[in-house]
């Protein structure tokens, strides 16, 4: 019965203080440090430097070794309980950082599941909201502008849907954003490629200075549907403000 089994634990910690003069605090703060699913009495007293217990100098010439590990017990405040790394204990730390590795990989995968499946469902939702833009306009797709933060290059191109390619994008590239999208015509991206062509770094990437950036929105406002147009205004403030 559960009583019987914690009469039994009782009783072995009992031997365990009387015949290697062990307390029950060393135990618990071996056993919680390894997480043991069973009890291992024997492991702890082969571990523990009982010749350091409650001895502050003893204990501190510990700090640092490789060798041991040096751990606080709850019920001891001001000391510190030293354990050497038996083939125990080093197996087991070794199957602790295992798992605890193993922990973090299956966290980041699920995050990264997790973002993909938020990805797609907010690109669900923007291409809603763009198609019925374009509807409302007198064009047929987007000229817009995206920007990768890791560099600032920024890359001009249409879509029917600006936002649920950014969000495609994404999935890849995380540090790519949307800064504009303006119903227009397909002419006009081809002339914006045009104006900035040397100033390509590849395909429809272009390193833009703050004047040309200020030139393409202007270009794009004068030609397309800027009733429709969506626009980061913060972006846009801060190249405002840096323009000469």
């Amino acid at each position: 019965s559960n009583w019987e089994e914690k009469l039994r634990t009782h009783y072995v910690f009992g031997r365990l203080y009387l015949e290697h003069r062990v307390p029950s605090g060393v135990y618990c703060c071996f056993h919680s440090e390894l997480k043991l699913t069973n009890l291992a009495f024997d492991a702890c007293v082969a571990a523990w430097v009982q010749e350091a217990w409650l001895v502050k100098d003893v204990e501190e010439s510990f700090i640092g070794s490789p060798d041991y590990l040096r751990l606080r017990a709850k019920t001891y405040d001001y000391y510190q309980v030293i354990f050497r790394k038996t083939p125990f204990v080093a197996s087991r730390l070794a199957e602790l950082a295992q798992q605890a590795e193993l922990d973090a990989r299956r966290r980041a995968e699920d995050l990264e599941k997790a973002t993909k499946r938020q990805l797609v469902v907010e690109a669900a939702r923007n291409e809603a909201e763009d198609l019925d833009r374009l509807r409302k306009s007198s064009f047929t797709t987007f000229v817009y502008v995206m920007q990768d933060l890791r560099n600032g290059h920024l890359k001009i191109g249409r879509s029917t849907s600006p936002g649920k390619r950014e969000k495609t994008l994404q999935s890849e590239v995380p540090q790519i954003v949307l800064r504009l999208s303006i119903p227009a015509n397909d002419e006009h991206e081809r002339q914006l490629h045009e104006q900035f062509s040397n100033k390509r770094i590849r395909g429809e990437w272009f390193a833009l200075e703050p004047n040309d950036i200020l030139w393409l929105v202007s270009f794009l406002k004068r030609n397309g549907d800027a009733t429709r147009a969506s626009v980061d205004y913060q972006w846009l403030g801060t190249i405002s403000f840096s323009a000469r």
